[in-house]
Parts: structure tokens; C-alpha cells; sequence
């Protein structure tokens, strides 16, 4: 064998062992710069492939909340395929998601898993100024950035402007397509029905076409819906944006 060759192999196992050795804080500053600076990872351990972390989500307002201490582990069955997958846990409740990086790019599957959903306020400064809380549960079978489809339960909506009124709980199913994201709005229970919808275009701007109805006579919720939109009629307010 050659001396260029053995060169490159050496360059070769080389690089492999520094990909499978590198430390688990190497993924903070990939998953930061990819969530916009909205995910966070601290106390990272064990490795890229085998290792956990805690996970702090930052609200519009710059303060961070635990959002858990995740693990995860290779499927080097997935390997085979052509597929580089992680199995993502949350320690001691049951939320996980398979990640998979493909030639076609990212991929996600058998997701579920809760965030708070203060993390909506990232998405325009309208809907941080309203301060919304309460957990978005996602779910989906299979997504990526040009397809899949996904649900995400609203639960316990409230807002910061109203403090001790409930919102209610409402659904948004999200469908991705190479042209953006499509999702329509629902309402599952509570004061406040929501009905509408919008989209995400590829690079990030969103757009709402929405209407949201509360009975008039409800002192607090009117002058809250007020802020989203102008009432076009007794308490039925309608919320655009952009």
C-alpha cells in the first residue's frame, strides 16, 4: 500500500474517531443556532451519539424555562438505509421523537412531545405582546421541512393580561409542502372559539387569517381578543397578520 493511501486512511479513521468521540456539548451550539436561538442545551453528557442533556426554552422576553433533561441514543440499524437516526427521550415522562438525517435532509418521526407555549410569541411580535401560555402537545407520524403532516394541541390557553381566565384548549393541524406550511386553527373546549387558519412560507414569515368569539357579556375577554383585532361585530374579533 502506497504511502498516500496510508495517509488517507489514517486522515479516515481519524476523522470517524473524532465524529464517534465527540463530546455531547458539541450539539449546543448546532441546535441554538438551528431553533433561532429559541432551544438551549446545558450539563451535556456522554457523546453525539449516546448522551443527554437539560433543555431550556427562552421565551420572546430573553428568560429561559426547563423544558425537561432529554437523552439520546444511535439506531445504527438505520445506518444501513442510508439513514442517520437519534432516538430522542424525555427523562421520566413519555415524550420522545426518532431524528433522521437523510440525503433528502431532516426528518422527524413518531414525534410527541410538549413545550410551553410561550415559544408561539417567537413567531410575531402581535402574538408576544399577548402574552399566551398553557403547553403545545405535537404530534406527527412522519415530518420534514417539505412534507408530513403534524397536530398541535393548545392546551390551557391563557394570557398573562387576564390573569385566572382560562382560554380554553385549541387544536392547529400543520401540513408541509416545498411551498411552506399550511395550518388551520380549532377550538376543542373553553370561553374562547377559535376558528381560521395561515401559513409559513420557506423562509420563516407567517401569515394568520383568523377569528376568535367570546361571549360579549365575559368582562375580561373582550378587551383581551381587542388587542388581537378589531370586533366586527359582538364579540367576534378578527386577527391578522401580518
Amino acid at each position: 500500500m502506497s504511502p498516500r493511501i496510508l495517509a488517507a486512511v489514517f486522515v479516515l479513521a481519524l476523522f470517524v474517531a473524532l465524529l464517534v468521540l465527540a463530546p455531547a456539548r458539541a450539539l449546543a451550539p448546532v441546535l441554538e443556532e438551528r431553533s433561532g436561538h429559541r432551544l438551549r442545551l446545558a450539563d451535556a453528557r456522554g457523546s453525539v451519539w449516546s448522551g443527554a442533556a437539560g433543555l431550556s426554552c427562552v421565551l420572546p422576553e430573553g428568560t429561559s424555562v426547563n423544558c425537561g433533561r432529554w437523552g439520546w441514543n444511535l439506531v445504527a440499524e438505520n445506518l444501513a438505509q442510508g439513514r442517520l437516526s437519534l432516538l430522542v427521550r424525555r427523562e421520566g415522562v413519555d415524550e420522545s421523537m426518532l431524528i433522521s438525517w437523510t440525503a433528502a435532509g431532516l426528518e422527524m418521526e413518531a414525534v410527541a412531545i410538549t413545550l410551553p407555549a410561550a415559544l408561539a410569541g417567537s413567531l410575531d411580535p402581535k402574538i408576544a405582546a399577548l402574552r399566551l401560555g398553557g403547553r403545545l402537545s405535537i404530534s406527527s407520524q412522519k415530518l420534514s421541512g417539505k412534507a408530513g403532516q403534524a397536530r398541535i394541541s393548545w392546551q390551557k390557553m391563557d394570557s398573562g393580561l387576564v390573569p385566572g381566565n382560562a382560554l380554553g384548549d385549541h387544536v392547529i393541524d400543520v401540513v408541509n409542502a416545498p411551498a411552506g406550511s399550511v395550518f388551520t386553527i380549532a377550538s376543542a373546549s373553553g370561553p374562547v372559539v377559535l376558528s381560521g387558519g395561515g401559513n409559513v412560507s420557506p423562509d420563516g414569515k407567517v401569515t394568520i387569517d383568523a377569528v376568535a368569539r367570546v361571549d360579549p357579556k365575559n368582562a375580561a375577554l373582550p378587551s383581551l381578543l381587542s388587542l388581537m383585532g378589531s370586533e366586527f361585530a359582538p364579540g367576534q374579533f378578527r386577527f391578522r397578520l401580518p
